[in-house]
């Protein structure tokens, strides 16, 4: 049972600057490190004792997936849902789309937009209401492309994390697409940031801001793009932001930035990524059984054939897989007791409830008569 452990990484006192902290950690000098061993309470810095830890199998508490649940869009490729449960006891999901006349990709880093659809249990299904983050124009950081939705709450406030781009031109039309290896799809990908849409209710209006709040970092393991936002809202308005970052294109790591409150600044608590011993992307992270728990996307193929794991930690600074740790195969149970082979099983979002993870949700693809067809699937949780 390996332990990962975040590099480097301690939690700063609200009087210490996130600026101060990048510094500290660019000069790496003895000063500096002796003043965060003397300031910083040990606990944070001491590695976590697992030794009496259960093991926890997440896989085991999958129940078969409901035939009609999820949310499908006639027309559409449907991506990335993440679900929350309205004041009006409804369930939202916002997700990503994008023509099914373009192809897959590269035409999701180009046409994807975020979407929200409703429905009235959280299996689903989910109807579509209405475009949430449209294309605003190409000036804007976000102008041309909304993706990787993920909704959560902060008080009152509902809070939208998603990534954007921008390019130059024109986007693309079925009567001219893209290529998968033209120079639009790589100034799309390096123009990919994280960003935040803010509202007061579940319809809307959104907020966008003009700017990321976070962006790439030059001459770093995250200078080519950030994405796949991942936040944990703390009790106390916190917000632990954990994210994808690219130095290169198909290299993925996983990073963690802070913000008192979900306006930020977000500052990276580390000038390094996770250490998990595994190209990972697609991070999702809750809270529950006393332990902070996280599900990925195997990118580097460790574990499994590029399928969704599992791992834990007690201060979400130290991380760890329990003994097989795949927990979403691509071989589904359905509630008919049949088993079906999915292409895919990717970007997780757990839906929590009274403290509790009772859905998650996943995007998938299938081929129907040689046909691709891709949706948002559920499958609830013991």
């Amino acid at each position: 049972m390996p332990v990962f452990v975040y590099n480097q990484i301690v939690l700063y006192p609200n009087f210490l600057s996130g600026a101060r902290v990048e510094s500290i950690f660019a000069k790496k000098n003895l000063v500096a490190l002796f003043f965060i061993s003397v300031i910083f309470p040990a606990k944070l810095l001491a590695e976590p004792n697992y030794q009496n830890a259960q093991q926890i199998n997440f896989k085991n508490r999958l129940l078969p997936a409901p035939l009609n649940g999820g949310f499908k869009m006639d027309g559409y490729w449907v991506w990335c849902g993440s679900v929350i449960k309205g004041n009006d006891g409804k369930y939202y999901m916002f997700a990503s789309r994008w023509q099914k006349k373009l192809s897959f990709s590269p035409h999701w880093l180009t046409n994807s937009e975020v979407v929200r659809a409703i429905s009235d249990t959280a299996a689903g299904p989910y109807k579509f209401q209405e475009v949430v983050l449209p294309p605003r124009g190409e000036q804007y950081w976000d102008g041309k492309m909304t993706h990787n939705p993920v909704i959560c709450k902060s008080g009152d406030m509902y809070l939208l994390y998603y990534t954007g781009t921008t390019y130059h031109g024109d986007m693309p039309t079925p009567e001219n697409p893209t290529a998968e290896d033209s120079p639009l799809k790589l100034e799309a990908h390096q123009h990919e940031r994280i960003g935040l849409a803010t509202s007061k209710s579940v319809y809307g209006p959104w907020q966008r801001r003009d700017k990321p709040i976070l962006d790439v970092r030059p001459n770093s393991w995250e200078q080519y793009l950030v994405s796949n936002a991942a936040p944990l809202v703390m009790p106390d308005g916190k917000i632990y932001l954990f994210y994808k970052g690219v130095e290169k294109l198909r290299t993925h790591a996983i990073g963690l930035a802070v913000a008192e409150n979900y306006e930020g600044p977000y500052v990276r608590v580390s000038d390094k990524p996770f250490e998990l011993g595994v190209d990972a992307e697609d991070p999702t992270v809750w809270f529950e059984n006393g332990r902070y728990n996280m599900l990925l996307l195997d990118c580097g193929r460790k574990y499994s054939n590029k399928e969704i794991f599992y791992i834990t930690s007690d201060d979400l600074l130290h991380w760890r897989a329990d003994a097989n740790p795949v927990a979403i195969t691509k071989n589904i149970l359905w509630e008919d007791g049949q088993y079906r082979k999915m292409s895919n099983t990717e970007r997780p979002q757990i839906l929590m409830e009274n403290g509790r993870a009772t859905y998650v949700f996943f995007a998938t693809s299938q081929k129907n008569d040689g046909e691709k067809f891709t949706w948002n699937m559920c499958i609830p949780l013991k």
